[in-house]
């Protein structure tokens, strides 16, 4: 009933690799969309890499029928898997594809050839040949290639869009992404859907082969780019008493001209047990040689090009930060020294909008915020509604 092809090594060693990378990044990040999205990608080719291995191992036509249409069920929601993965990464788009129960809608004509994958509509037949397999397909299969063709055209448009509107590392992430999404439709192309549907030539399907390359790229880049895996390193504990002793789950708000009240509170906390991270417009060199953050990690805002540096610009990288931060970390602080960073950037309003978002994160997760302000930089009623969302340290 089965025997060895070495066509089928192809598609066993694509099973392993994708299984691998799709954990590895979820495990980097389970709560950031991207990586949800990329790892969902990876079981689904991983499935249509273990139905082309049973197939290519198959020795009669019933059990290569079956096994077909088990590596089709995967990539009938591929297109739609694709579109969502492109529309969060490398930054998340505003279509409303992007979020919540509309997400779904993508999925819909997935179903709807799944429905009619066990009718002769779809798959008729399947012979042997002298590499595996060629097949007799019905109407629905234009179809769906048709299907194929327009979301993975309208994703790979998603992808080249962010490249052109983004900057510094998400650039980055976007052009691997675009690369891995152009080896896979041409490879794909060639030898799998025009073989399949015109009998054009025969060559052996190598799309499980090509979809493994861009698993390994866009993989590459979100771990070579990270923007959104903060890791917490805790600092030396110290034996003086805590001068500081702040209520769980409070934002705090420290009026300074300079920086050194609010670093000397967060330092007083980080070397008592509590997670520190810092949100500053100072370089992390800076912050560590002035204030004595030597392990705490620090996210630098600014427009520049480096390692953990986002824009101010970019209000769903911050909350993400956050976000990761107090969820994966016991008695987290956290130090926002840039509010008049991010009221340049966004405007005012804007950026006590994210304000208050961050501070509900940290109510939520039983964090502390500091944020330090120059009242000399905000207006009267600026600094008024400042004063009304956080409490001042005494």
């Amino acid at each position: 009933m089965y025997e060895l092809n070495p066509y089928a090594m192809i598609s066993l060693i694509a099973i392993l690799s994708n299984l691998y990378l799709g954990g590895y990044i979820l495990s980097l990040n389970i709560k950031e969309r991207a990586n949800r999205g990329f790892s969902m990608m990876m079981l689904l080719f991983a499935l249509f890499a273990f139905g082309s291995f049973a197939l290519l191992t198959s020795t009669d036509e019933e059990a290569m029928l079956f096994w077909y249409k088990i590596a089709v069920l995967a990539m009938v929601f591929v297109p739609a898997a694709f579109v969502h993965f492109a529309l969060v990464f490398p930054i998340e788009s505003s279509s409303v594809f992007a979020r919540g129960k509309h997400v779904f809608a993508l999925y819909i004509p997935s179903f709807i050839f799944a429905g009619l994958l066990n009718t002769e509509l779809f798959i008729q037949k399947i012979y042997r040949d002298h590499w595996g397999f060629y097949s007799r397909i019905g109407l629905a299969f234009y179809f769906y290639v048709v299907y194929v063709a327009l979301f993975i055209a309208y994703g790979f448009y998603v992808l080249v869009r962010s490249y052109n509107e983004t900057a510094g590392l998400r650039r980055k992430q976007a052009k691997w992404a675009v690369i891995g999404a152009v080896v896979v439709v041409i490879v794909s192309l060639t030898s799998d859907v025009i073989p399949l549907s015109w009998k054009v030539i025969y060559v052996p399907p190598m799309t499980s082969w090509s979809v493994t390359i861009m698993a390994a790229l866009v993989a590459y880049s979100i771990v070579r780019y990270k923007l959104f895996i903060v890791e917490p390193s805790a600092e030396e504990l110290v034996t003086t008493s805590q001068k500081y002793l702040l209520e769980k789950g409070r934002s705090y708000l420290v009026k300074e001209e300079k920086l050194d009240k609010t670093y000397e509170i967060f330092y007083d906390q980080v070397t008592h047990g509590s997670s520190g991270l810092s949100i500053t417009k100072l370089p992390p060199e800076m912050v560590r040689e002035r204030y004595r953050i030597a392990k705490t990690p620090v996210v630098w805002l600014t427009f520049k090009d480096a390692e953990n540096a986002v824009s101010p610009k970019d209000a769903k990288r911050i909350k993400s930060a956050v976000s990761d931060f107090v969820g994966k970390t016991k008695e987290p602080v956290i130090l926002l020294d840039s509010l008049d960073q991010l009221m340049l950037a966004n405007g005012f309003e804007k950026s006590m909008s994210m304000l208050r978002e961050i501070k509900d994160l940290c109510i939520k997760n039983n964090a502390n915020l500091l944020v330090s302000v120059n009242p000399e930089i905000f207006k009267g009623r600026e600094m008024a509604v400042i004063e009304e969302d956080l409490e001042e340290v005494k």
